[in-house]
């Protein structure tokens, strides 16, 4: 196990006075903070045990895991490529009436996709998919610390994903998710 994460930001007292807050936490707290550990004891809680403001503590969610071994080369890899076999876009597909672009005009494109490795997450995909079915048909992703919310903007504003390939694009496309895979990668694996 590596050594005992920290933050970079001098500590302070935000109650204006005395000796400054440690901001240190070990690798077992901060993985003891991921959405994957805590959820699993509050997702099965019963009503009774929660205030009458509330029907329950966590919102309806399905962890999807273990990720692929080559996820994170993913995550990392320069550009936005989708895995192989991850569906459509559904932000992104076009309408029934709208034409698809002739292929001709894509020549640079593919000539900068075909440079970069393809990735393919079957399994991935399926239980993404099956995710997405058994939360109504539309989810909102998030890596075991944040979610994409600096993402939006390459999926109509919105977090919602209705498909593998959104879920993707929010993913890929984050700062957020991308610094947290990182300090992950880092200092814990």
């Amino acid at each position: 196990m590596a050594a005992p994460a920290t933050t970079t930001t001098e500590p302070t007292n935000i109650s204006g006075g005395g000796n400054p807050l440690p901001l240190e936490a070990s690798c077992e707290e901060l993985l003891e903070c991921q959405f994957s550990s805590w959820f699993p004891t509050f997702r099965h809680l019963d009503r009774s045990d929660c205030d009458d403001r509330r029907s329950n503590v966590t919102i309806k969610s399905q962890l999807v895991s273990p990720l692929p071994a080559d996820f994170s080369d993913f995550l990392l890899a320069d550009g936005i490529r989708l895995p192989e076999g991850a569906t459509r876009l559904s932000s992104c597909a076009p309408n029934e009436q709208e034409q698809q672009p002739d292929d001709s005009s894509c020549d640079d494109q593919q000539s900068n996709d075909s440079e970069q490795k393809q990735f393919s997450f079957p399994q991935l995909n399926q239980q993404i998919e099956e995710a997405i079915e058994a939360l109504g048909g539309s989810v909102v992703p998030k890596l075991n610390w944040s979610a994409p919310k600096d993402a939006t903007w390459v999926n109509e504003g919105t977090l919602k994903c209705k498909t593998p390939g959104d879920v993707y694009l929010l993913l890929k496309s984050s700062d957020f998710c991308l610094h947290d895979w990182q300090v992950f990668q880092e200092n814990i694996y």
